[in-house]
Order: structure tokens, then C-alpha cells, then sequence
């Protein structure tokens, strides 16, 4: 019998939790983002269960990974997403008006800071 190809579901869930918490975000929140319940949404973060084809382009796409980098851990960039990264990333996951809201207040921050440039 023919060993069956799989993927390490506990260094998986290690990287998506290590990202998640990066962004700032809980797992209610990601689960809700890509149609997961939350218990569901746990057990792949602790490596309990595999996922769907769906459910991984959900999360690549939502938390910024490549398939290669959340499957096999392909090195994104060691320290992880970039401060920048971040910011869009929570940026992109609110409304339009929100997110003009959003760049306005963090302009108007830096400009009392001497840093802005528009």
C-alpha cells in the first residue's frame, strides 16, 4: 500500500496562529472572515484538523501567506509580515469609509509627530 503524501497540521496551525496573532486578530475573527465556524476554525490552528482546499485559499489570501508558506513553512521573510503589511492587511478587512477614516486620523498622528509626508 501506497504511504500517503500529508503536511505537518500542527506546524500549519503554529504558523496561522503565529500570524493571526501578528495581525491582531482573534480566531472568531478569521473564522467569521472565511465562512468557519470558531471551534473549527481552533482545531486547525492546534493542528487537529486538515482543511479544504477552500478553507486554504481563505486563509492565504486573508492573512498573507503563499500556499508554500503555510503548507510547507517557506520562508516569507523570518521576522514575519513587515509593520506595513500589517497595517493594510487590518486596513483592507474595513469598509471604504472606515479605511479613508483610518489613513486620515494615522496622517493627521504623524503630522504632530514631524513625520508626515502626503
Amino acid at each position: 500500500m501506497k504511504q500517503k503524501d500529508t503536511y505537518n497540521r500542527r506546524a500549519v496551525g503554529s504558523r496561522l496562529k503565529e500570524r493571526r496573532r501578528q495581525l491582531g486578530w482573534t480566531r472568531e475573527y478569521v473564522a467569521g472572515k472565511i465562512g468557519l465556524g470558531e471551534k473549527y476554525y481552533g482545531d486547525i490552528e492546534r493542528g487537529y484538523c486538515g482543511m479544504s482546499i477552500e478553507t486554504l485559499i481563505g486563509l492565504t489570501r486573508l492573512m498573507g501567506f503563499t500556499m508554500d508558506g503555510l503548507i510547507y513553512g517557506e520562508k516569507e521573510g523570518k521576522q514575519g509580515l513587515k509593520k506595513e503589511d500589517v497595517l493594510l492587511k487590518n486596513l483592507e478587512n474595513l469598509p471604504e469609509q472606515a479605511q479613508d477614516c483610518c489613513v486620515q486620523m494615522l496622517l493627521l498622528f504623524m503630522e504632530g509627530l514631524g513625520a508626515a509626508k502626503q
